[in-house]
């Protein structure tokens, strides 16, 4: 099993079908599966992202932004959390354009890719709050994605996904406020539980087998 978020989201969404038999089941928090307002904002990026990234490469196009989300989440800057402030510094890491073509590319492929024969179970923000202006609702919501986007794409990954809007959610959906995480963890179990125990796999040989056959997986 895999357990993706955001970028990390559409890569696993993408590999899963590449690899039949590798995966069993996909736990995506917050996954970045299309560009912010859908398809058609998607489509209209491309050609300039494109033309963008081949002059600029790996420069970054976009700054890091504040150290908010950062201050509400790390036990050592006033959160409930500890994780590593290297890999996931205060205000995120600047964006090169070479990384935004290869996301809208991501996305792409995806949108004509065909249903995910694993099963998978989707959460996000029941809200989103990209603003400049970041106040206490901000803390309670995504400030990263546009969740309408990200569950229409969900909805195409075909039927054996399970969304889960997760009110109060922030973008990564385990940092959020303990209760909220409570509940986000309450969901996992519960997929855990059905959707994934009773879904049959792919052997290495193509063959159906039950939830107790062995298997290699990718988690």
């Amino acid at each position: 099993m895999i357990l993706a978020h955001s970028a990390g989201g559409l890569v696993a969404t993408l590999y899963a079908p590449r690899h039949p038999g590798a995966v069993r089941g996909l736990v995506l928090n917050s996954p970045w599966l299309e560009m912010h307002l859908g398809p058609g904002a998607r489509k209209s990026l491309e050609r300039p992202v494109h033309l963008m990234a081949r002059r600029l490469r790996s420069r970054p196009i976009l700054p890091v932004g504040d150290d908010a989300y950062a201050r509400a989440t790390h036990r050592d800057l006033g959160g409930d959390y500890d994780y590593d402030l290297e890999l996931k510094p205060p205000g995120g890491h600047r964006f090169p354009a070479s990384t935004l073509r290869a996301m809208l590319d991501g996305h792409r492929r995806l949108a004509a890719a065909g249903p995910l024969a694993a099963p998978a179970l989707v959460m996000h923000s029941d809200r989103t709050a990209i603003t400049s202006r970041r106040g206490e609702r901000a803390l309670r919501a995504d400030t990263v994605l546009d969740v309408r986007s990200l569950a229409a794409a969900a909805r195409r990954l075909g039927p054996r996904v399970r969304i889960v809007p997760v009110d109060g959610a922030r973008h990564d959906v385990f940092l959020s406020d303990p209760p909220v995480r409570a509940t986000a963890i309450e969901i996992l179990d519960d997929w855990l539980a059905t959707d994934l125990l009773s879904a049959p796999t792919m052997t290495g040989t193509g063959r159906t087998a039950g939830p107790d056959a062995s298997e290699t997986g990718t988690s």
